[in-house]
């Protein structure tokens, strides 16, 4: 089996950010990382993997707001990749309300079941465009 992560990343919803030592006081939903006390680095930035924002039938400001929230941690904790998942918020894809400077790093995917068939689109920007792919 192919590892994604080195052998100390965790999965841990975030309650502890700090100005002073984080950068920012926003708090993720959810975030896949190697604590900086676990991996002895000496910089907050190191070892962040992915960020996650999680909203139930988001609206458009809703999603905004987690778009700018998700910037914000892209710029103080350099993570490379954001995710904003709407839950029964399908059809509405919001990542076009997203006016960061990171588009190669975010992306939205939307889920909903009916009828007990599950339906997800995912969305990303390719060259400043956003693209919507149902994933079956």
């Amino acid at each position: 089996v192919k590892k994604i992560f080195q052998d100390d990343t965790i999965i841990e919803e975030e309650y502890q950010k700090r100005i002073g030592s984080h950068g920012t006081k926003l708090r993720p939903d959810l975030i896949v990382h190697v604590p900086v006390e676990s991996s002895h680095s000496s910089s907050r930035t190191e070892n962040n993997f992915v960020v996650f924002e999680f909203k139930r039938q988001a609206n458009r400001d809703r999603a905004k707001e987690d778009f700018e929230k998700l910037n914000e941690l892209f710029e103080s904790l350099e993570y490379p990749l954001g995710i904003f998942i709407n839950i029964n918020g399908c059809p509405n894809i919001f990542l076009n309300k997203y006016s960061g400077n990171f588009k190669n790093r975010i992306h939205e995917f939307c889920i909903t079941q009916t009828n007990g068939k599950n339906n997800v689109l995912h969305a990303y920007f390719q060259n400043d465009k956003v693209i919507i792919e149902n994933i079956k």
